[in-house]
């Protein structure tokens, strides 16, 4: 399985919808970073290049200010 099918079920069996294409940004470092798009939106799908990366309390850090730059 190459990576895009991988992340296609990926995503698909967490988020519940359909990919319609996905693209890879170039000259990212460290990672790969991926644009998802769906029927109603778009998304970020970025695949760590180390293990302990993100570091601990990153991830709902982030989601936070997500949330609150979201919020109405």
């Amino acid at each position: 399985m190459d990576t895009i099918d991988l992340i296609t079920k990926t995503f698909e069996n967490s988020m519940g919808k359909e990919v319609h294409s996905i693209h890879k940004f170039d000259n990212v470092p460290n990672n790969q970073v991926f644009k998802i798009e769906t029927d109603s939106q778009s998304y970020i799908f970025k695949i760590y290049a180390k293990r302990d990366w993100p570091e601990n309390g990153k991830l709902p850090f982030v989601n936070q200010k997500l949330d609150d730059y979201l919020a109405p």
